[in-house]
């Protein structure tokens, strides 16, 4: 499994990429084109066998990267550090379930320590019109109270555009 598991320091992958916010019950998922298109974002969940509730969206896009974000545990967090387990579960799950390799950032290195509302607030400033038309497409049928997941997942995937060079 250590040969699927990549952090900090590495190149943004090339082609198409799944950006991943991990989640206890699952995960939200960005899929970007290799010319930097958002295609689609969502969620998968775990069923009661621990599988994905659907099929990886990507396959038809031929070989990938999982991009993720690496839980972290903070000195001062008001976050249970019990939860960091099940999402460092949910990551490794979803590269052995997917068989695909894993690129992994911490938060503060794709997002600094700027607030969950400040940054998702910045992003929808600064996110192509396109990006902005799938995320609201995608979003449609999904609760509220997990968007901020899906605008984890997509921030994520623009950081990686945007690292890579990317117009």
């Amino acid at each position: 499994m250590t040969d699927l598991l990549k952090r900090e320091n590495n190149p943004p992958p090339s082609g198409c990429f799944v950006a991943i916010d991990p989640a206890k019950w699952g995960a939200a998922w960005a899929v970007v084109s290799p010319r930097d298109h958002l295609l689609v974002c969502g969620l998968w969940r775990w069923t009661a066998r621990g599988a994905l509730d659907e099929p990886a969206p990507w396959e038809p896009l031929g070989p990938t990267t999982l991009v993720g974000e690496f839980p972290m545990v903070y000195q001062r967090g008001k976050g249970d550090p019990d939860d960091i387990l099940a999402l460092a579960y949910t990551l490794g799950r979803l590269a052995q379930l997917t068989k695909t390799p894993v690129c992994l950032y911490h938060p503060k290195t794709w997002k600094g320590t700027t607030p969950k509302d400040v940054h998702h607030a910045r992003m929808r400033e600064q996110l192509p019109p396109a990006w902005l038309e799938v995320l609201e497409r995608d979003t449609k049928n999904i609760p509220k109270s997990l968007h901020h997941n899906l605008w984890d997942a997509v921030g994520l995937a623009a950081w990686i555009v945007e690292k890579r060079g990317a117009p």
